[in-house]
C-alpha cells in the first residue's frame, strides 16, 4: 500500500508530471472515507451528515508503490442533485485545476465516481452527473472513468446486487459500453481502495 500526505489548497504545490484523480459523488457517498482507506490514515474529514462534510477542493498526495509519478487524489464537495449547486461544484474543481496546473488539464489521469449502493434515491442522476464532467476540459475527462459503488455493508447482499445490475444496464450503460467497469469499495478489505486506483492507473501507467 502506498503512503500519503495531505496538503491544504494554499500549501499545495503542483508538479508538471503529477497524475491527478478527482473523486466525485453525491454527498455521503463515502469519498473522504475512500481517501482515508487508500492513504491508510485519517487524512480527510468524514461527516455522516449529508448536509455537511467536504466543502472545498482538497488535494491529497498518494505515493503509489509502482509509479515514479506523484498521484494527487482530489476530494470534492458532494453533489446535491440540484443543478445550480452541482454546476458550482464542477466549476470550483475546474478553477482549482486551472490555478494549480496552469490550465494543463492533461494531468488528469481519470475520474473516480462513487455511488452509495444503499440509496435508492434518484440513482439515474448518477449517470446524468457523470456526463457533466466534460466541463473540466475540452478533451473530455470522462475518457477514463472508474465507477465505484460504496456502502455495501448497509443492505442485504441480494438487494445490493440488484441495484448494481440496474446501474450497469440502465444508468451507467454508456460507460459500460465504452469498456468501463463497476467496482465495489469495501472498506473492510485492506486493499479495496488501492485496487480501484490501480484499475484507473492501468490505462495510464503502461
Amino acid at each position: 500500500m502506498g503512503k500519503s500526505t495531505s496538503e491544504t489548497t494554499s500549501q499545495f504545490e503542483s508538479r508538471p508530471d503529477d497524475l491527478v484523480i478527482p473523486i466525485f459523488g453525491l454527498a455521503g457517498a463515502g469519498k473522504s472515507t475512500f481517501i482515508n482507506k487508500l492513504c491508510n490514515e485519517d487524512v480527510a474529514y468524514v461527516n455522516d451528515d449529508l448536509d455537511t462534510g467536504t466543502t472545498e477542493v482538497c488535494p491529497y498526495i498518494y505515493h503509489h508503490p509502482n509509479s515514479q509519478r506523484r498521484i494527487v487524489i482530489v476530494d470534492t464537495p458532494g453533489f446535491q442533485l440540484v443543478k445550480s449547486e452541482d454546476d458550482q461544484i464542477l466549476k470550483k474543481v475546474s478553477s482549482w485545476l486551472q490555478a494549480s496546473y496552469n490550465s494543463k488539464i492533461e494531468v488528469i489521469a481519470g475520474i473516480i465516481y462513487l455511488h452509495d449502493i444503499s440509496q435508492s434515491r434518484k440513482s439515474g442522476d448518477a449517470r446524468n452527473t457523470c456526463t457533466t464532467f466534460k466541463i473540466l476540459d475540452k478533451r473530455n475527462a470522462t475518457d477514463n472513468v472508474v465507477l465505484v459503488t460504496s456502502k455495501w455493508n448497509d443492505l442485504t447482499r441480494p438487494a445490493q446486487t440488484q441495484r448494481e445490475q440496474e446501474l450497469g444496464t440502465q444508468h451507467w450503460n454508456d460507460f459500460i459500453q465504452k469498456g468501463d467497469k463497476i467496482h465495489r469499495f469495501e472498506p473492510w478489505v485492506a486493499e479495496s481502495a488501492a485496487r480501484i486506483v490501480d484499475a484507473l492507473l492501468a490505462k495510464v501507467l503502461r
